[in-house]
């Protein structure tokens, strides 16, 4: 699941190194519920070979 391990890594690399601008750690932290709560309600679903058009069509549908 390549988008986990991304939205993972964005979290993780904003949260330990500061070369980061000041936006982008907002952003995660901000994001970083959401992000977490569309993994586990949406893709998980889906399971290990996640049909990506469907996985787009869910997030568009996504107002936040």
């Amino acid at each position: 699941m390549r988008v986990i391990g991304y939205c993972n890594n964005l979290v993780d690399s904003c949260q330990e190194q500061s070369a980061f601008p000041s936006s982008v750690g907002s952003f995660s932290d901000q994001y970083n519920h959401q992000i977490n709560s569309i993994v586990q309600d949406e893709v998980a679903p889906i399971g290990a070979s996640p049909n990506f058009r469907s996985l787009m069509d869910l997030l568009e549908k996504d107002s936040a």
